[in-house]
């Protein structure tokens, strides 16, 4: 028979943190996927990073038409851009942070 105990350390790994406030750790953000447009993904993020501002700048890097900014709920953003076929579309996602060690 198995053991399964409560791991602290796991539980502490994946604790979700506030997408608006800087980090004091490391981190790992997910977000896309709730658009047609933006695939799911992820990034790492370093301590001090605001991931809101870091998911901002990689949306607007990496879809040169596209403009972000931060949505009106904590923890989303609104992106407005330009599809494959030309047409204009825009979305909202939700940003997961997740702490690492």
């Amino acid at each position: 028979m198995r053991d399964y105990t409560y791991d602290r350390r796991t539980a502490a790994a994946r604790a979700l943190l506030d997408p608006s406030k800087p980090l004091e750790g490391n981190a790992v953000v997910y977000f896309g996927g709730d658009c047609d447009e933006l695939d799911p993904e992820s990034l790492d993020l370093h301590k001090g990073d605001v991931p809101v501002q870091v998911v901002i700048r990689y949306l607007e890097k990496h879809h040169k038409d596209g403009k972000a900014k931060p949505g009106h709920h904590p923890g989303e953003i609104e992106f407005h851009g330009t599809g494959w076929n030309g047409s204009a579309y825009s979305c909202v996602t939700k940003l997961k942070v997740e702490a690492r060690k």
